[in-house]
């Protein structure tokens, strides 16, 4: 009896252990076009791997059907094979899944200013020349890229290559420094 369980553990490591192995990950950085002047960039995580499935095809089912030739009196009859084609699973085949998961990293504005949003939503508007990024956290806020009073927001100016960077948390306008906002703040970045 303990022969068989430890056979059956084995077995079932080795199926485990296959699993594993065919599977693999690659993350990669992509770049989506909002507008003229705003791309988000996005950390994307692709998975594949393979899987066992039921391999389909057509079957065919015979069966005898009693044709009578003399009805009423059915004295005449004989038996007639007859066939009936349908879909059946006649087996298993390995297929290859992909699964892609994309994560928000930032905006990207101008080509130029990087506004990091890992920890933000952030929506974008162009007003004249320059684009406003508005960000809310995702963690003391409802994470929508809008800001209402009491959520700690952050909200970047982007003028060419040059940005103003303004904050509120407890407060219901955006200033230069806001004394209540306590999270990490999103990074500004200019990229030449």
């Amino acid at each position: 009896m303990f022969h068989k369980k430890k056979i059956m553990l084995i077995l079932f490591m080795v199926v485990v252990f296959s699993v594993f192995v065919v599977a693999s990950k690659v993350i990669k950085e992509e770049t989506k076009v909002i507008s003229d002047k705003v791309q988000e960039v996005e950390d994307c995580e692709y998975i594949s791997w393979q899987e066992e499935v039921s391999a389909y095809g057509i079957c065919v089912q015979e069966y005898a059907e009693v044709i009578c030739d003399d009805e009423p009196l059915n004295e005449s009859c004989s038996d007639v094979i007859r066939k009936i084609n349908y879909t059946c699973a006649n087996g298993t085949e390995i297929v290859e899944k992909t699964d892609k998961k994309c994560d928000k990293k930032a905006v990207l504005v101008n080509d130029i200013v990087k506004v990091d949003t890992s920890e933000y939503e952030c929506s974008t508007t162009e007003e004249g020349n320059d684009v406003v990024v508005v960000c809310d956290s995702k963690y003391d806020g409802n994470g929508d890229g809008e800001c209402s009073s009491g959520e700690s927001c952050m909200k970047f100016v982007v003028d060419g290559d040059k940005y103003q960077k303004y904050e509120k948390n407890s407060r219901d306008d955006f200033v230069s420094s806001d004394d209540s906002f306590f999270l990490e703040k999103a990074s500004v970045e200019v990229l030449k």
